[in-house]
Parts: C-alpha cells; structure tokens; sequence
C-alpha cells in the first residue's frame, strides 16, 4: 500500500517560510494551531523551489529574494521580506493573521512550529 506522500510524490524534507512584513510574521491557522507557510519537498526539488512552490500554493503570494536562516537534516527555514499578490488561502489552512514577534510564544502553535520558534524569532532578529 502507497502511503500518502509516495502518492503525491513528496519527500520527508520540509522548507518553512518566515514572511515578514511591516513588524509582523504572516502565520496559517490549521486546526492543530499556528504555523509558517511552506512543506515538504517534492523529489529532486530544491529547498527554495520547494518553499516558494509551498508558499504560492497556500497562499497565492509570489516570495522573492528568500535566504536561508535556519538549515538542519531535512530542514530549511527560509526568510522572506520581499513578496507579492493577495492573499488567497488554499483548504489547506483555515484562516492567516499577520503576528508580531512577541505575540508568537503567546499563541498556540504546531508542535512543529513551536519547536522551530527559537530559530523563527532569530531570523526576525537578524533583520530588526
């Protein structure tokens, strides 16, 4: 039986994008709590293809000019201060909120998200 991600061809490595913005993060509600655009790789896909097809696909925003912040085994956190377009959701995420830095510890976060904090709220620091 093919598992879900062999299905759609995907990887088990992920690119996250921290999108920053006039002093606030732009973060995508699911229902397990809060998390930054981006997913998994598809196979031979680079990190950055990766997190700017990710990002356009939830939510509609063409990123430009991304650097990796943040780079572990199968994962890299990308930041982000040069987009375009309108936000449109996929039926991926329920809802988007633009957060502040100091906000993000106080809200309920993916587990995934939560454990990557640290290295969210440096890539914002380095920038300030």
């Amino acid at each position: 039986m093919k598992r879900f991600k062999d299905f759609y061809n995907d990887t088990d490595n992920v690119s996250k994008v921290v999108i920053y913005d006039q002093g606030s993060v732009l973060m995508l509600k699911k229902p397990a709590g809060w998390e930054l655009p981006g997913g998994h790789l598809k196979k031979k896909e680079s990190f950055k293809r990766a997190a700017k097809r990710e990002t356009f696909e939830e939510t509609r925003l063409d990123i430009k000019n991304i650097n990796p912040v943040y780079q572990d085994s199968g994962f890299v956190l990308f930041l982000c201060t040069n987009f375009s377009g309108e936000i449109e959701l996929s039926n991926e995420h329920r809802k988007y909120k633009w957060f502040t830095p100091e906000d993000l510890p106080t809200k309920r976060l993916t587990d995934k998200t939560n454990k990557a904090l640290p290295m969210i709220l440096k890539a914002i620091q380095s920038i300030q």
